[in-house]
């Protein structure tokens, strides 16, 4: 079974792909296939885990349309979409984390329900 990377930025750690298949997005060794590219993805502050793309990036709007919601003519490669203000996750100890959305709002929880906070309690797009 060939697994499918799509939309992605696979930069610096290697991009060993073997079993996958990746298209429309951005790798370092630039591996071809459909809409792929290998340039610099100019993250933000990657010493500081700040992903988001700069805005002369080729990364913004190289994507391609699968149906998420996204700004711009297409979706940007990577995790962070330009324009949206992601979560910060901040590891208070090795049970709790506190997850900060764009408005500011805090939300407290232990590691066992980390994945419900994200999902449940956040609403990501503002369509709920």
């Amino acid at each position: 079974m060939i697994r499918s990377i799509i939309n992605s930025i696979i930069w610096e750690d290697g991009d060993n792909l073997s079993g996958c298949e990746a298209s429309y997005s951005d790798i370092k060794d630039g591996d071809i296939e459909e809409g792929n590219i290998s340039q610099d993805p100019l993250f933000k502050n990657q010493s500081s885990f700040d992903y988001s793309l700069t805005n002369n990036s080729l990364c913004i709007d190289a994507g391609k349309d699968i149906r998420l919601d996204y700004l711009g003519n297409l979706p940007d490669l990577g995790a962070v979409e330009t324009g949206i203000e992601p979560l910060v996750i901040t590891a208070l100890c090795p049970v709790d984390l506190e997850i900060t959305d764009p408005e500011n709002n805090t939300i407290t929880k232990t590691s066992n329900s980390i994945l419900n906070s994200v999902y449940n309690e956040v609403d990501l797009n503002g369509d709920t």
